[in-house]
């Protein structure tokens, strides 16, 4: 499928679903549905998250697999020992060399994060091929053999998996041969991750909020199949952050307590979510609050424990992984890529930056001039940035005193997510749970959201051409999405914290013969 279709269908989709919403709300109305059809609102949602079976745009072929994510997952979990957090790119240059393959041009050196000529990086090539015995790099030429790796791809940023995710995924890796039916198995493997979570709020809170996030999962702009669809393991983390929720919504506080543990183990940025619940617990319950919130935060801590201890025991590098992983995600901080979205973007974007004077000509991975502008902007911004993020995380705080419950406590948490981390665009696929924050706000919220974001990048690719910036590029969407973004946190949290009545009725509601009603 093409690009442009795809676009072009979920914008239609879009404008009938929030003119269809506003319909129904304004006559006080509610779809009245049966199971049958919430099931296959569900399915809907999930499929058109695939592109209704295109998957990758024409140019990757419409497969089903992300060659170049799952290579720098599997690739990387697999040889971490060797590999690390800084020789993929310059062993797969090695290995291409001695194949007599085409070896880069350019190279991201890992260690520093600008993009470099590849023969200033021999010394480098060298010390890491060391690190391998024959056997092994044998292995990992063998391996290589099974992806398409171009000359963009070492401009990528490299492997970045916390080593707890990354002992989770060797035991994948090291178990099963490399080749087309693994890579296959791994991107289903996401699919029912995201299946297992629609089935978790079904449990919790019922198919009317499955089916709105399975809608809004499914026609989100941030995390579109595009980006890490068909990958590795890129998805276990948002099953963990709904289960968790759910689990709350039920009571289930060590259930709960773990889930969120490992969500936090493997993606670091879920520990935000844990401070407005344990605000909840402290500040609602009394001396009930006291016991729910040491029950929650035992689980937590206990199952932390063991996750670390097996993260040390089988991600190759033992607890030096963890320190590399400190360098590396304060190398990845100060240099975000393009597409990351958090209040950190306002303050890092210079004006220059977002009408693209700063793009290289020759690539759009070429982003050594504006690694430094950001850099620069970081710096001189500091006291803002570090200001917006203290701000942040008290007003999740402070929504999570003032929540009905533990799980909307715990979904104002996505609020200080946004004022202290920088995310990936992609993560904040967790936008799909806005119904679980308002049932009947949630889902005109989020498609709303969507909307405007895709027809944002729409409209900003022909800026360019109108001549109102200079070129193209990640920041002229990005930091728009993020306000965006950011409007639709703040305004879901206060409709479920606040209960402001508003006018909206429930978008679908069980037809009374229904075995929901």
């Amino acid at each position: 499928m093409s690009l442009l279709i795809e676009v072009l269908a979920k914008i239609i989709l879009l404008v009938i679903g929030v003119l269809a919403v506003y319909r129904f709300s304004r006559h006080n109305r509610a779809l009245r549905l049966t199971s049958v059809h919430y099931w296959l609102l569900i399915f809907f949602g999930i499929f058109t998250w695939m592109n209704w079976g295109g998957f990758h745009d024409e140019a990757n072929n419409g497969s089903i697999v992300h060659e170049w994510d799952q290579y720098h997952y599997t690739i990387s979990s697999k040889y971490f020992t060797e590999l690390g957090y800084d020789g993929l790119y310059v062993a797969t240059a090695e290995a291409a060399r001695e194949e007599g393959g085409h070896e880069p041009p350019r190279i991201r050196d890992l260690r520093s994060g600008y993009v470099v000529d590849a023969p200033a990086l021999a010394a480098h090539q060298q010390e890491v091929r060391s690190r391998f015995g024959e056997a092994r790099w044998a292995a990992f030429k063998r391996d290589l053999e099974e992806f398409e790796v171009n000359p963009s791809v070492y401009l990528d940023h490299g492997y970045n998996a916390p080593p707890t995710l990354t002992a989770i995924l060797r035991i994948l890796t090291t178990a099963i041969p490399v080749n087309g039916m693994s890579k296959v198995f791994y991107a289903l493997l996401d699919i029912v991750f995201i299946l297992a979570a629609i089935l978790m709020i079904r449990w919790a809170f019922g198919m009317n909020a499955a089916a709105q996030c399975a809608l809004l999962f499914g026609i989100s702009f941030l995390a579109r199949y595009f980006w890490n669809g068909g990958s590795i393991l890129r998805y276990d983390w948002f099953f963990a952050i709904t289960s968790a929720v759910c689990l709350l919504r039920k009571d289930r506080l060590i259930l709960a307590g773990i889930a969120l543990c490992y969500a936090c183990a493997i993606r670091v940025f879920p520990v935000y979510l844990a401070l407005p619940v344990f605000a909840y617990f402290l500040v609602n319950g009394k001396e009930h609050g006291v016991k729910s919130a040491v029950r929650f935060g035992t689980a937590m801590a206990a199952s932390g424990t063991i996750l670390v201890l097996f993260g040390v025991l089988n991600n190759g590098r033992g607890t030096d992984a963890y320190y590399q992983l400190y360098e590396k995600l304060s190398l990845h901080d100060n240099i975000p890529p393009p597409n990351n979205v958090g209040v950190k973007t306002f303050f890092i974007t210079s004006s220059e930056n977002m009408k693209g004077e700063l793009v290289n000509e020759h690539s759009i991975y070429e982003t050594n001039t504006i690694t430094e502008d950001i850099i620069e902007k970081a710096k001189s911004n500091t006291i803002w940035i570090y200001l917006f993020q203290f701000l942040f995380a008290g007003l999740s705080i402070w929504l999570g005193t003032r929540a009905g419950d533990a799980s909307t406590a715990l979904m104002v948490g996505f609020v200080g997510v946004f004022g202290a981390t920088a995310l990936t665009c992609y993560y904040w696929a967790t936008l799909a749970l806005l119904p679980l924050l308002s049932i009947s706000h949630g889902l005109r919220i989020g498609l709303v959201a969507n909307l405007a974001m895709y027809l944002w990048a729409a409209v900003a690719l022909f800026l360019p051409v109108l001549g109102v910036v200079d070129k193209f590029n990640g920041a002229l969407v990005f930091v728009p999405c993020a306000a965006i973004i950011l409007w639709a946190l703040v305004r879901t949290s206060q409709l479920a914290v606040f209960n402001e009545p508003g006018d909206m009725a429930m978008v679908f509601s069980p037809r009374k013969d229904s075995k929901l009603a």
